[in-house]
């Protein structure tokens, strides 16, 4: 994501968090799309409550390629979530992280509701991803904090050289 560092008003930061939040909520439509909708189910719905536990079956599968496909799908699909928790609504890291699991953690209760399986290793993961975004977001805000208190040189004032003393002829 890109940052501009210009002039800041009242209304382009009205813009700028109106705009997070249109973000957010694409964000939260996206993930409930691709987590909730109908998918590859075993047809029995199943919990599983040991942390780590999927991650390590994933990895030592037979193709533990697809394992790692999972495990950092899992992870990528809440960096956003936890990148516009810190920016657009103004959360610090934690409440990031603990919106992401809260986030996730309803989605594995919906899921195992709806008969498919249900993963504690998925809001860690998930959870992880907020935590990614979240630390992305607070290092973004605190570059472009900085860059914002340097001070700026406008166009129409060119900048001074420095003079250097004449020299004078020696005799």
């Amino acid at each position: 994501m890109a940052i501009y560092v210009g002039w800041v008003t009242p209304a382009s930061v009205h813009l700028a968090r109106l705009t997070g939040w249109f973000l957010l909520l694409a964000s939260v439509v996206v993930v409930l799309g691709l987590t909730l909708s109908p998918g590859i189910s075993s047809g029995t719905r199943s919990a599983n409550l040991r942390p780590g536990h999927d991650i390590w079956l994933e990895l030592h599968n037979l193709n533990p390629r697809v394992g790692l496909i999972n495990i950092f799908g899992n992870v990528a699909m809440f960096v956003p979530i936890g990148f516009l928790l810190v920016t657009a609504v103004g959360d610090g890291i934690a409440r990031a992280v603990l919106g992401g699991a809260l986030l996730s953690t309803t989605i594995e209760c919906c899921q195992y509701q709806i008969g498919r399986a249900a993963d504690i290793d998925d809001v860690l993961l998930n959870a992880t991803g907020a935590l990614l975004g979240a630390v992305a977001a607070a290092v973004s805000v605190a570059v472009v904090s900085k860059a914002a208190r340097r001070p700026r040189h406008h166009q129409s004032q060119p900048r001074q050289r420095a003079r250097h003393p004449e020299r004078v002829p020696s005799r």
